[in-house]
């Protein structure tokens, strides 16, 4: 079989499923290649198909005219050379929105060639107009054609104005290509798409997977506070700072919250003394190190299709606590956390001073962590993914 994966950012998690995914193939005897946009290759396999004055000026396009795919057009002709001249049995592509490629381009090119395509749904982003998350704003847009968008324009792929516009022009491509096949990185994300425009086509459930890094030893609190930690590339009202904020100022001193990510000044100058903000921590054996040493870690997220940090916190024995929203619970289920019902962040604060009293149950046992290491490996995600790459060329 000869697979090529295709994605904006190489980078993350992102790297981490494709590249897993793609050393697998070859490892079992296949042939593999990953083009992105943004990252550092692994191998001569794994190749970028942008320049870095074609980045500059995409970024710079889409930030003083809004997104478009129409500002990736050289690289998008470069993808379609590179599909022409390798000819791959199947074509998966990833993230392609923000403008990383013109999808449209390249859809209606994989159709007219007739080339099994798989999507991996990282996000809602194939069955809306342009947004890549409605839950929290609780918009069914995509039912009726996603006309009138109440998103703000940061949140789109496109003008709030064009919605309504995209979402009938994917819809009219994905009826073009061949059988296409849609994978959910989670059964929340599953059962989402079951209720669009993509029910018509196979969806699939393939957990993502997360790398394991050995942890390098941290100075342990001398305080004795129950340490919590909090993970995110950037803390924004979507990734829930503001609950974070409110989380600190009513557990008080006995308490210290560690938040890794990128966050804005003036989140610093308003935050309670016991927020300890780490920013960027792009060292993977440093991170593994902050979820092992903390008592719990906490997600502050309404709006989740996968849960990356659940996982990497389990992997190294730390149990998680989150809201009972969008994918959360069902992540949570597989990483033995605990789950609030409510959106109440008081109610969180009483299940905290509880383990707070009995802190062996925020720590897995070995048994649970080899369960967990299991679940989310590679091996188990490149399998799946290629079970759906023979479907997707069976039905060719």
């Amino acid at each position: 079989m000869r697979v090529l994966q295709i994605g904006g950012t190489y980078v993350g998690a992102q790297r981490i499923i494709e590249g897993e995914t793609h050393r697998w193939l070859i490892k079992n005897g296949h042939e593999s290649r990953v083009l992105y946009a943004i990252g550092e290759p692994d191998d001569e396999n794994t190749v970028c198909y942008e320049t870095r004055p074609e980045n500059l000026s995409r970024r710079l396009l889409n930030k003083v005219f809004g997104n478009t795919p129409c500002y990736a057009r050289p690289q998008t002709r470069r993808i379609i050379r590179y599909i022409k001249e390798w000819k791959p049995d199947v074509v998966h592509l990833h993230v392609l929105h923000h403008g990383y490629a013109d999808y449209i381009f390249l859809l209606n090119f994989l159709a007219r060639e007739q080339i099994p395509v798989v999507f991996t749904m990282h996000d809602m982003w194939e069955a809306t107009g342009g947004c890549y998350h409605y839950s929290a704003q609780q918009c069914d847009g995509y039912k009726n054609g996603c006309c009138n968008c109440p998103a703000e324009p940061v949140t789109l792929d496109c003008k709030p104005s064009q919605t309504e516009k995209y979402f009938s022009v994917k819809k009219k491509i994905f009826k073009k290509l061949n059988n296409p096949c849609f994978v959910a990185v989670s059964p929340w994300v599953a059962e989402e798409a079951k209720q669009t425009a993509l029910a018509t086509y196979p969806i699939y459930t393939v957990w993502n997977a997360v790398s394991y890094t050995e942890k390098t030893a941290l100075p342990k609190r001398a305080n004795g506070k129950f340490g919590i930690v909090g993970v995110a590339a950037c803390w924004d009202k979507r990734k829930g700072i503001d609950r974070f904020l409110e989380l600190a100022q009513l557990l008080g001193d006995g308490y210290e919250i560690r938040l890794v990510g990128e966050v804005s000044t003036d989140i610093k100058e308003r935050a309670p003394k016991n927020i300890v903000f780490l920013g960027r921590v792009n060292d993977a054996a440093k991170l593994s190190a902050l979820y092992a040493e903390a008592d719990l870690h906490i997600s502050m997220s309404f709006e989740e299709t996968f849960g990356m940090t659940f996982i990497e916190a389990a992997f190294v024995g730390t149990k998680s606590l989150g809201f009972n929203k969008t994918a959360i619970p069902y992540v949570i289920e597989k990483v033995f956390g605990y789950v609030i019902d409510s959106n109440d962040v008081s109610d969180m604060v009483n299940t905290i001073h509880e383990l707070n009293q009995h802190r062996e149950n925020c720590k897995l046992n070995s048994e649970e962590i080899v369960a967990v290491r299991d679940f989310f490996s590679a091996d188990r995600m490149a399998k799946g993914y290629y079970h759906v790459y023979e479907r997707a060329i069976n039905k060719k």
